[in-house]
């Protein structure tokens, strides 16, 4: 997601559910990320809060119907077929790939695993072919037609080299296969070999393991594929980028002993009868009337006008107490708050409140006295800046009181120099001092880097310069940590 160009129209209009499910969690995981880096979203390991909502995003790996291909291959048409290949291959061990003739499936590296292993194990020449089934896809593409090009000339080439007049030990078929075919065609194969470069999920691998009760074949499966998450255990996984350790599965497959591949298979075989397709739609939905019941927005319910406005009119002395920034004042970049305004028509409406005698405003903020009243200066309104420490209660005639004289700040030194310390190691946070207190903001670092880097702040804090000072730590999730009195 951070990759594209419309990333934050893409996510937000996802953040628009209420429940995101993924093929498998490190997908999940990964969008999350992409929401807490692009979005600054709070979020937690199985879901994001944004705008006042929590959308849960987990895990919901899909299936298929076995029962579809167990039936198949009891049908003449199959058997048939399976028949014919047996005649075909005789003496042979047949491995099968199945896959879109497209550049994330790996099959450069499935063929050039194939040359080694028939390198480094002359013993199965001739006595081996790899089926290929490549269904053409995007043909009119150039990058595609240059993929094409390198498969057919690589599947050449290990002809050429191992084979003769009578063999080859690649039959390459680019072209859709029936149904029919295709399951016979699984249930011949000693080995399927699936070795995309990055795959959602990959469901070839589960057709396999329906198709072989019988036979009990091997699954070479790639880790980058997403069923290596839920099938890993019962297959061999591998890196289709190590050509060496490919060839060596391929190996492995095809001398495992009986007890081996029997207990892979029945592995595999619960697994797909049990997460079928059916279930993955079940359980999503299951999962969304559950979350139906949290993940509305907290957000409070519309304000009662026509009663608001008669409760005003009847009262005879109100109070109004606003925060200054994010309320009055709007902040894009949180380092330019020298840069931060607040704009006439807001100044005008807290004048016009103001300057009702029933009325008292009171603004309330973090900053310096010297910033809130450069925002309000000529406003009839009370300012609280630094949390309290300096006050003007009245409009821009009245004086400011301060209560700092009265406070011990001797614990500022040695805060400054941990938080310093903390600036350093955290690329993207920066520290910010006033008067009465220090903050810590991190808000435009790496999210999950600096959370972890909070959590030893604190840890720091506490067992250091705060043991038995009267100052409060408050932490703002996601924004900063702030030590003052």
């Amino acid at each position: 997601y951070r990759l594209l160009p419309q990333r934050q129209e893409i996510i937000e209009s996802l953040l628009s559910a209420d429940l995101l499910g993924f093929h498998i969690y490190d997908y999940a995981r990964h969008f999350i990320s992409a929401c807490q880096k692009v979005l600054g979203c709070e979020s937690g390991p199985t879901g994001v809060h944004y705008e006042g909502r929590y959308i849960a995003v987990e895990a919901f790996p899909i299936g298929i119907d076995p029962t579809k291909f167990v039936e198949e291959l009891e049908t003449a048409a199959v058997k048939e077929k399976v028949e014919s290949y047996k005649r075909k291959f005789e003496g042979k061990v047949v491995i099968l790939g199945v896959d879109r003739l497209d550049y994330t499936k790996g099959l450069p590296q499935k063929l050039l695993a194939m040359e080694r292993f028939l390198e480094t194990h002359p013993e199965w020449r001739h006595k081996v072919n790899l089926v290929q089934i490549a269904v053409p896809s995007r043909g009119s593409i150039d990058e595609y037609q240059k993929l094409a090009r390198q498969v057919h000339e690589l599947v050449g080439r290990i002809n050429g080299r191992f084979g003769s007049v009578d063999d080859s030990p690649i039959h390459y078929l680019h072209q859709s296969v029936p149904f029919p075919e295709l399951c016979a065609l699984y249930k011949i194969a000693s080995a399927a070999l699936v070795t995309p470069v990055r795959d959602g999920m990959n469901l070839v691998s589960y057709e396999y393991i329906a198709c072989q009760e019988e036979n009990h074949g091997v699954l070479i499966l790639s880790e980058f594929a997403g069923a290596a998450q839920s099938i890993g255990s019962a297959s061999l996984l591998v890196n289709p980028w190590n050509t060496d350790d490919l060839a060596e599965a391929i190996h492995h497959a095809l001398t495992a002993d009986k007890d081996e591949k029997v207990a892979r298979h029945n592995h595999g075989f619960k697994y797909i009868s049990t997460f079928t397709s059916q279930y993955w739609a079940s359980s999503f939905f299951r999962r969304l009337f559950e979350v139906e019941s949290f993940t509305g927005a907290d957000i409070p319910p519309p304000l009662p006008v026509n009663e608001v406005v008669t409760r005003y009119g009847e009262t005879k002395r109100r109070l109004f107490m606003f925060g200054a920034l994010g309320t009055l004042v709007k902040l894009s970049d949180f380092r330019n708050v020298s840069q931060s305004k607040v704009v006439e028509d807001v100044k005008n409406t807290l004048t016009r409140l103001a300057t009702d005698p029933a009325n008292t405003v009171v603004i309330c903020s973090s900053r310096s006295k010297e910033k809130v009243e450069s925002w309000l200066k000529d406003v009839p309104v009370w300012l609280f800046a630094e949390n309290g420490a300096f006050r003007r209660y009245g409009g821009p005639d009245t004086e400011w009181t301060s209560v700092v004289d009265q406070l011990d700040l001797s614990w500022k030194e040695e805060v400054r120099d941990i938080f310093r310390y903390f600036e350093q190691r955290t690329p993207g946070s920066f520290v910010e001092e006033q008067e009465t207190h220090i903050s810590w903001h991190w808000r435009t670092a790496d999210k999950a880097f600096a959370q972890v880097q909070a959590h030893d702040l604190q840890m720091h804090l506490w067992a250091g310069p705060l043991c038995n000072q009267p100052v409060e730590i408050n932490s703002h999730s996601n924004q900063s940590i702030q030590v003052g009195v």
